[in-house]
C-alpha cells in the first residue's frame, strides 16, 4: 500500500492466528494498527440492516446493506466511509477507510461484499 496500493478486508479478518484459533487480544488482532479500527461487539443479523454514507461525498446504492453479520467497529485512526441504519448498531462505521502511504486499506465490518464493493472508494 505504502506505493499506491489498495487492500479490502472483510469481517473477522485477523481475529485467528495461523491455526485459526481466536486471539486473545482485541479484535482485529495484529491488524489492529494498520486498519485504523478493532471490535469488541458482533452479532448475527437476523434481518439485513440498510447502510448510509458517512460523509456526503461517498455514495451508498440504495440497496446497500450488512447482510448475516455486523462487526461493530471503534474508529481509531481511520474514517467512517457507511454507518449501520438501526438504533442500536448505528453508533458503529459499517465500513472503514485509512491511507497508508500512497494507496488506501478499507475495512468492512460486515459479511457479504456485495457486487457494488468494486465501486467502494480506493483513492479516498
Amino acid at each position: 500500500m505504502d506505493n499506491g496500493g489498495h487492500l479490502l478486508l472483510t469481517f473477522r479478518s485477523g481475529c485467528a492466528d495461523e491455526f485459526n484459533r481466536v486471539r486473545a487480544v482485541r479484535a482485529p488482532g495484529v491488524l489492529r494498527e494498520v486498519v485504523g479500527a478493532s471490535y469488541q461487539e458482533y452479532s448475527n443479523l437476523m434481518e439485513p440492516l440498510e447502510l448510509s454514507a458517512a460523509a456526503t461525498d461517498f455514495e451508498l446504492p440504495a440497496d446497500a446493506r450488512a447482510r448475516r453479520w455486523a462487526d461493530g467497529l471503534l474508529l481509531e485512526g481511520a474514517s467512517p466511509l457507511a454507518y449501520y441504519k438501526h438504533p442500536h448498531f448505528g453508533r458503529f462505521p459499517a465500513i472503514v477507510s485509512k491511507s497508508i502511504g500512497k494507496g488506501r486499506l478499507l475495512t468492512a465490518g460486515r459479511c457479504q461484499m456485495p457486487r457494488w464493493a468494486k465501486r467502494l472508494p480506493c483513492g479516498r
